[in-house]
């Protein structure tokens, strides 16, 4: 019988950097733009999606995005 492959611990922690790393550069990429009154709306967020979905709220109805 076989056993399942289990990934070893170095391996989970680079995945996890991988993920962080990742992580942050999107954040940091979707913040930039943004002005100061709506920065301080979202600035607080952990993940990158969320600011995604909080930003794509404002600018939802507006005819700049279309």
């Amino acid at each position: 019988m076989e056993e399942e492959y289990k990934k070893p611990s170095t391996m989970i922690i680079k995945d996890q950097d991988m993920v962080f790393t990742c992580n942050v550069k999107a954040m940091n990429s979707l913040l930039a733009d943004l002005p100061k009154s709506k920065l301080v709306k979202v600035m607080y967020r952990a993940i990158a999606k969320s600011i995604w979905d909080k930003k794509s709220n404002y600018y939802e109805c507006d005819n700049k995005v279309k």
